[in-house]
Order: C-alpha cells, then structure tokens, then sequence
C-alpha cells in the first residue's frame, strides 16, 4: 500500500487497482497502484508517493506515545515531524 500526497492547491483523480481515487488539494490518500502507474506518480513533481506500511506504523506509534504522555489525543493533521516535535515538548517540561 502506498500513500500519495498531494503538493499542489488543486485535486486529482488517481486510478488504483481497486478502483478510482480521489486526491484532495494538498491531502493524501492512501491505495493500491499498479507498478506503471506507480512509477508515473513518483516521477510527477506535483505529488509525492510514500511507502504507506512503514509511515503508517510511525505515527500510530508516535500517536500513542503522544497519548500517553500528555493524556490527550494529537489533532488528527499532525504529522510525524509535528508529533515529535510535540513528544520532544511534552518530554522536556
């Protein structure tokens, strides 16, 4: 599973293997891509294409990291720089 981010203002009509995808404006979504198509995407400068297990597991673990230190949940936009960033806050006070 892959996970494409979107680096520009404007939404895009992926096409996974399970079926289309919408893309929104500077989001991501998360699918299957044939390997064509995968190589297409990574070779496009207007999105990024993530390896979706590892990163997935990263911030489902900094998420419960954060939770447990702090005793509330992170705000769901938080990414994994801004989770750590968070961590390394909570940690020091």
């Amino acid at each position: 599973m892959h996970t494409i981010r979107n680096r520009s203002n404007g939404p895009f009509d992926l096409i996974s293997t399970g079926g289309p995808l919408r893309l929104p404006a500077s989001g991501e979504v998360s699918g299957e891509f044939g390997a064509e198509y995968l190589m297409l995407l990574k070779a496009s400068p207007v999105v990024e294409v993530i390896e979706g297990a590892s990163l997935v597991s990263e911030i489902e673990r900094l998420r419960a990291e954060y939770a447990d230190l702090t005793g509330k949940k992170p705000h769901h936009l938080w990414k994994v720089e801004r989770l750590q960033s968070e961590i390394d806050k909570a940690l020091e006070a």
